[in-house]
């Protein structure tokens, strides 16, 4: 007659059974009880979107992100800290690349 003794420790069970020796099986961790759908809602709270900070620019009044150069003016905190090129311009130095590389 077989008979099959289940020993748990842990992680790990060993199923033993007699005459044939012992197998060890890996248990996967299981929910112990079900999530009810309040506590998932309670979980899920903070995945909600939230609505991006803006602020105006104090030179050239338009909205962009806090403590960052504004990316239309090229200003921080009052100074000018990059060069911002107008459409124009970037306009005939795409231009200029162009015909260089169509040129080699």
């Amino acid at each position: 007659m077989i008979q099959t003794i289940v020993l748990n420790f842990g992680y790990w069970s060993f199923d033993i059974i007699s005459d044939l020796g012992f197998r060890i099986f890996y248990r996967m961790g299981l929910p112990s009880k079900r999530r009810t759908k309040q506590s998932k809602k309670d979980r899920a709270s903070h995945f909600a979107l939230k609505a991006i900070a803006l602020t105006a620019c104090p030179d050239c009044k338009k909205k962009i992100l806090p403590h960052k150069v504004c990316p239309y003016c090229g200003k921080y905190n009052g100074r000018q800290v990059i060069k911002v090129e107008s459409l124009t311009e970037r306009k005939k130095r795409r231009e200029t690349r162009y015909e260089q590389k169509k040129n080699i």
